[in-house]
């Protein structure tokens, strides 16, 4: 079965410096998304084999040094409903957009969802005055953000917080 695995080349690095010849080394960098965690074997494999591959055809080696970083982030439906019936009541449901249930890997809060049931849920910041579609996403460096929403999304999460500490209690 094919799934979503999104390779990204980052940093590239070569002969630092020279300028009028070719370097003896390149190192390049980057990261591999994954919406699940059982997939990493096979990229891993998949990134050295081509590596490999494409080094030898150009008479070159190559050392593949490939780190497993961040799990996919996995949402718990129930904790996931919770939370948008928290939101919903509090901001309108016409504000929500549901999400799938696991979010592609390389966020440090897949690790507290792989040990704690929860949900990953992302809160816009995107400046209204730029129409949605032209809008950069947070890694971009053109992305520009509405300060005017952090003290909705403070008073979200601490609802959220709240709302299920009550019905914790309440069992």
């Amino acid at each position: 079965m094919l799934r979503p695995v999104v390779p990204s080349i980052t940093s590239l690095s070569a002969g630092v410096g020279v300028f009028n010849a070719i370097p003896a080394t390149v190192d390049l960098g980057g990261s591999v998304r994954v919406m699940h965690n059982d997939d990493v074997a096979m990229v891993r494999e998949r990134i050295h084999t081509v590596a490999t591959h494409v080094a030898a055809a150009h008479g070159a080696s190559v050392d593949v040094d490939f780190q497993e970083m961040y799990p996919a982030a996995f949402t718990d439906s129930t904790e996931n409903d919770f939370a948008v019936s928290v939101f919903g009541h509090a901001f309108g449901e016409e504000t929500l957009r549901p999400l799938e249930v696991s979010f592609m890997g390389s966020e440090d809060s897949g690790y507290v969802l792989s040990e704690i049931p929860g949900t990953f849920m992302f809160y816009g910041s995107g400046n209204e005055e730029i129409p949605e579609e032209e809008r950069e996403w947070n890694h971009s460096p053109f992305a520009t953000f509405d300060d005017e929403v952090l003290g909705d999304q403070a008073a979200s999460l601490a609802l959220v917080a709240f709302e299920r500490l009550a019905a914790h209690a309440a069992k």
